[in-house]
Parts: C-alpha cells; structure tokens; sequence
C-alpha cells in the first residue's frame, strides 16, 4: 500500500498521478499521449519537479478514470483501488 494521506505537495501529487497511472494499467508514454504532452512531461509530474495545470491534471484524472478531487484528497492507492472497484466506468464506444 503506498501512503498518499500527507499535505497535498509536489511530491505527494506525483505520487499520486504514479499510483492512479499504474492502477489505470499505463506507461508514461500512454498517459502522455492521452494528456497531449510528452513522457518526460509526465515523469517530471511523478517525481514532483513539475505539476500539471488544471487542464492536464483533469485530463491525467480522465485518462485514469479517477475522480478529480482524490488527487486533491489524503487518501492512500488501497481507497483509490476501493473507488475504482466500487464504480465501474462506462466503456467508451
């Protein structure tokens, strides 16, 4: 279980998208492409020497499937999993 419940920093929302990316089963370079930026704009993102704007933290939030507001909420992987499992999302077509 990786912890996420610290002040939301940096570091811990690079955790964050880490966790949901993997959860979402997606390598850096998928998730970029779904963000429109490049991997290493991702990677900078996970390891917290960047953070994505508003519009890319949404886009990395539809690309995991995750709600918005857990990036923003001190919840750890195994809520997240929780979530995920309890509310499946619909196909896309």
């Amino acid at each position: 279980m990786v912890l996420l419940n610290e002040p939301i920093t940096l570091t811990s929302l690079g955790r964050k998208i880490r966790a949901a990316r993997r959860l979402a089963d997606l390598h850096q370079a998928e998730l970029a492409e779904a963000c429109g930026v490049s991997r290493s704009a991702v990677n900078q993102w996970e390891m917290g020497r960047t953070e994505p704007s508003a519009s890319k933290l949404f886009a990395v939030a539809r690309a995991t499937k995750q709600p918005l507001d857990w990036f923003a909420e001190g919840l750890d992987s195994d809520d997240l999993r929780a979530r995920r499992d309890s509310n499946p999302q619909p196909s896309d077509p």
